[in-house]
Formats: structure tokens, C-alpha cells, sequence
């Protein structure tokens, strides 16, 4: 009986001291408790088991009957539809939804396993940098969608404030945001090239404007300078920063060119100018005008004969043609429904003789006196403008000395020429004697200018030019 009492006694004052503490100690050693605990769990071979309840969704409190801050679990269901599914394990409530606190992937972390963001994350870096390094240089973001048009951004935003978390409009020319390439030095890390966002208006809620630049470095430098850059309204500017035009280039432009050969070619959307050398005939093919609205080709007939386009090309005096014409360069440019000429340039044939004392003046009116003369092939049929100046003469007479351009199969000057039917020009004395005249040719045929004295006592005076500026020039214009 007294033993009874005794143990009765000990009861109380321990529950006594267990409410004044307001501590409990489970397991072993159950006298020695943690003076900042308010239950103290201790065991060698046993655990703490929770309750073991089924969750349906993380927004659902039951088994619950409301969301009660701190409430710890385990779940043992599967349940619910994203986003507000669970899967099993340990989960607290925070008042308003249930939150997972680890799995059996969870208790790893991204270094070492893959994972799952269960929501939207801020990371607050404050004044510090985030710098990812490794031996692989692939940086990837894949994103899953069955939707169009659903991008896997990168967003960078930037906020005229020195807090990040508060939205401050940027006024216009801020730089916005951008990606900058460097490489090590040995010592440091010089910037190769760069990427840069600017605003180009004051932002505002409709107002959003913004340029692109693009830099590198050149070789010898440390740092970047601007090469291109995309104003808002989309005109592209390379070499300067105002571009006024869709491309504005401050510098030289360099298109394809390179030399045909062989009797045909197709035109594909690597050529821009060709040249076609063959002595012989050759067809050039285009693609179709609807194919390539815009495009430009530059072809070039270096050749003697005229070459051909396989389809028709509408001229700049409105009619269609196919030729080539030799000795001549042509811009065509397609419309989107059609291919047009939109210029033509004629290659000149040039001679340019020393004139010495063997040129000399012929007396009488009749052009067959003249045995001395400056002669040009003409190489192909068609109409052609023929140019000639003589300079340095010595005549006795003013305008007492013509200039008669004749033509000639073979060359040999013979009294049945057929003089052209324009008028003989006039040579001043001490001067320059010029003409121009246009000649119809059939075909391959030589030009002479002869030169005759209209009076006797001009006779027997010789051109005097040492320095060789007399010459002879004819260039085909259509």
C-alpha cells in the first residue's frame, strides 16, 4: 500500500513538471530533454509516423473540412488535374492549399537529377551576378505545345527603377537588354561582339517602339562598334545608325559575279551577274517572274554575236524581246508577274591610233583622194553610234578640211564606197574636228574616217598628234 502511494506521488509531480515546462519526451532516455523543445522524440530503431491520409488536389482541404495553416500529412494518393494534382508524399497546408514538401525525386536537387517546377519562381539576385559554367556550351529551353505560334521565349526585362520588383516606364534611347560575346584573354575577358535593345520612344502602355544593334570588334581593338542596326519601323541600316531607306548601306555592296560558258544557263537565286563570253550563240533561262518577286539579274554580253533569253523580256520602250544584244550589259528585274528591263548599257568599241605625218590632207571634194584614215570594226548587225575626234591638224584654210565617214566590207578605200548620208563636218584650224553620226549595219562591216581638202592649197598638210588623242568609238544602241 505504501509502495502505491509512493508511485502515485512520482506520477504526479512528473505530470506536474511536464505542464509547468510545457515539454514532453518520447522514446529513450526520456528524463534528458532539449530545453528548447516542446516535444523531443528520441529512438535508435523507431521513427516518427504521420498521418497517413488521400489527398484529391492541393486546392481541396479534404479530407479536411477547411485549409488549416501548418497541418502536416503524408499523402498516399494520385489524384487531381494539373495544376492542382498530388502525387505521394509529405505535404504542409498554408491556409489555402495543400503544399508538397519533398518525394523521392524532390530530396534531390537540380545538380544532381531532373525535377519539376510545381510553380511560377522568383529568384532575387540583388546585387550579385548568376553565372552558369561547364564543359558543354549548350544552353537549351524546349517547350511542349500542339498550339502555333507558342514560342519558348527567353524573356529579359528591364525597369527604369532601382528596385526590380517595381515597374518604372524607360524613356526613349534606354538600353533595354542584351547579349554580349566574350572570349578569355589570359588574363581578363575581352568583348567580341554584342546585341543590344533600345527603346525608341518614351514607353507607355500603347507605346512600345524599339531598335536593334548589332556590334563586333575589330581586329587590333578591345572593343565593339556598331555595324548594323533595326530601327523600329524595320529599315536597316549597315555602316549607319539613321538608316532612312528599307537598307541603307554606307559602304560597298559585292554581289555575284562570275563568267558563262557553254550554250545554255539557267539563272537560279545564287546568280546576280553573269557574263556570257562564248564566241558563239548562247540562251540564258529565267525562273519564273512569280517565283521571285524583286529579284535582279545583271547579264552581260562580252561576246561577238548576240545571245537570247528562252522567254520574253519586256524592254524599256515597252516591247518584248529576247535578245541580248553584243557588246552590251542588261538589268532585268522581276515584277512578281513578269521579267523587265529596267536598263541597258552598250560596251563602246574604242581605238584610240597615234596620229603621225603619214595622215595626210588630200586635195579636191572627192573622199577617194583620201588614202590615209582611222578605221573601227563594227562586229554585228544593228543600229550603232559612231564618235571620232581629230585634234592637233595644221591646215592652211580655216573650214577648208572635211571629215567623211565611209564604209567597206573588207576595208580597202575604193571609189565605188558608199559614203553615208550625212553632211561632211568642218574642221576648224589649230583645233578639234568631231562628229557623231548613227549607222544601220547588217552586219560585221568597217567604219574609216577619211580626211580631204575641199580647196587645193589645203593639200599636202599632215595631222600632227603625238601625244595620240585622236580616236574613233562605236557603241550599239539597239
Amino acid at each position: 500500500m505504501k509502495q502505491t502511494i509512493k508511485l502515485l506521488i512520482l506520477l504526479f509531480l512528473g505530470l506536474l513538471s511536464q505542464e509547468t515546462y510545457s515539454q514532453v519526451k518520447v522514446g529513450d532516455n526520456p528524463t534528458t530533454i532539449n530545453s528548447n523543445s516542446i516535444l523531443e522524440l528520441e529512438s535508435t530503431n523507431k521513427g516518427l509516423l504521420l498521418p497517413r491520409v488521400s489527398l484529391s488536389a492541393i486546392n481541396n482541404a479534404s479530407p479536411l473540412n477547411a485549409h488549416i495553416s501548418g497541418m502536416t500529412v503524408y499523402n498516399t494518393a494520385t489524384a487531381g488535374t494539373a495544376p492542382n494534382n498530388v502525387s505521394p508524399g509529405f505535404y504542409y497546408n498554408d491556409g489555402t492549399q495543400w503544399v508538397q514538401i519533398a518525394d523521392a525525386l524532390n530530396l534531390q536537387n537540380i545538380y544532381t537529377v531532373d525535377g519539376t517546377l510545381k510553380s511560377n519562381r522568383i529568384v532575387n539576385m540583388e546585387n550579385r551576378s548568376l553565372d552558369f559554367r561547364g564543359t558543354i556550351q549548350n544552353f537549351s529551353i524546349t517547350r511542349g505545345t500542339t498550339t502555333n505560334g507558342n514560342n519558348a521565349w527567353i524573356t529579359i526585362r528591364k525597369t527604369n527603377n532601382a528596385d526590380p520588383s517595381v515597374n518604372t516606364a524607360l524613356v526613349s534611347g534606354s538600353a533595354v537588354a542584351g547579349i554580349l560575346f566574350q572570349s578569355a584573354n589570359g588574363t581578363t575577358y575581352n568583348r567580341n561582339a554584342s546585341i543590344n535593345a533600345l527603346t525608341a520612344e518614351n514607353q507607355t502602355t500603347t507605346e512600345g517602339g524599339g531598335n536593334l544593334v548589332f556590334s563586333t570588334t575589330s581586329l587590333g581593338n578591345t572593343s565593339e562598334q556598331e555595324r548594323m542596326r533595326i530601327l523600329h519601323n524595320g529599315d536597316v541600316g549597315i555602316g549607319t545608325t539613321t538608316p532612312t531607306s528599307t537598307l541603307e548601306l554606307s559602304g560597298s555592296f559585292a554581289p555575284i559575279a562570275k563568267g558563262i560558258t557553254g550554250a545554255t544557263y539557267t539563272l537560279g537565286n545564287k546568280d546576280h551577274t553573269i557574263f556570257l563570253n562564248d564566241a558563239t550563240t548562247q540562251t540564258v533561262t529565267l525562273p519564273s517572274a512569280s517565283s521571285c518577286p524583286g529579284r535582279i539579274y545583271v547579264v552581260a554580253n562580252s561576246g561577238p554575236v548576240d545571245k537570247s533569253f528562252a522567254s520574253n523580256v519586256l524592254g524599256t520602250n515597252g516591247i518584248s524581246t529576247t535578245i541580248i544584244p553584243t557588246l552590251s550589259s542588261i538589268t532585268i528585274q522581276s515584277t512578281g508577274t513578269a521579267w523587265r528591263m529596267i536598263s541597258r548599257t552598250v560596251f563602246p568599241i574604242f581605238v584610240s591610233p597615234i596620229i603621225g605625218a603619214n595622215l595626210v590632207i588630200a586635195s579636191g571634194t572627192s573622199p577617194s583622194t583620201a588614202t590615209d584614215y582611222i578605221s573601227i570594226t563594227i562586229p554585228s548587225a544593228g543600229v550603232w553610234e559612231i564618235e571620232w575626234s581629230l585634234r592637233g591638224f595644221n591646215i592652211a584654210t580655216p573650214g577648208g578640211v572635211s571629215g567623211v565617214l565611209t564604209s567597206s566590207s573588207n576595208g580597202v578605200i575604193s571609189d565605188t564606197e558608199t559614203q553615208a548620208t550625212y553632211s561632211a563636218l568642218s574642221l576648224n584650224v589649230q583645233g578639234v574636228g568631231y562628229g557623231k553620226y548613227f549607222v544601220t549595219t547588217t552586219g560585221s562591216a568597217i567604219y574609216k574616217l577619211r580626211i580631204y581638202s575641199q580647196a587645193a592649197s589645203n593639200s599636202g598638210y599632215t595631222l600632227s598628234d603625238a601625244n595620240g588623242k585622236s580616236w574613233m568609238s562605236a557603241k550599239r544602241i539597239n
